[in-house]
C-alpha cells in the first residue's frame, strides 16, 4: 500500500494490525515531505481454509493516524 503526506511533512509509524480469518502484517515508518509518498510491504498469510472457500481481510493503523483495509479472496487450488 502506499502512504501519502498531504498539507505537509509528516512522521509516519504502523501503529496496529488486527486480522480475521489468516495473519496480517506490516511495519515501518519514517518521515515524509509533503506530497511524497512511501511504500508500506503487508504480508498476508491465509488460514488452509481458505484454499477451500471465502476469504478475509484487516486492518492497519498508522500513527499519527489513518487506517488502511486489507481483504483478499481465496481460490481453490
Amino acid at each position: 500500500m502506499i502512504l501519502t503526506a498531504r498539507g505537509g511533512p509528516v512522521r509516519w509509524s504502523v501503529a496496529s494490525v488486527s486480522s480475521r480469518a489468516g495473519w496480517v502484517s506490516a511495519g515501518g515508518g519514517g518521515t515524509l515531505a509533503s506530497g511524497r509518498s512511501a511504500a508500506v510491504t503487508v504480508t498476508v498469510r491465509p488460514t488452509i481454509g481458505c484454499y477451500i472457500r471465502g476469504g478475509g481481510g484487516g486492518s492497519i493503523s498508522f500513527a499519527p493516524g489513518g487506517t488502511a483495509r486489507v481483504s483478499y479472496t481465496c481460490w481453490r487450488r
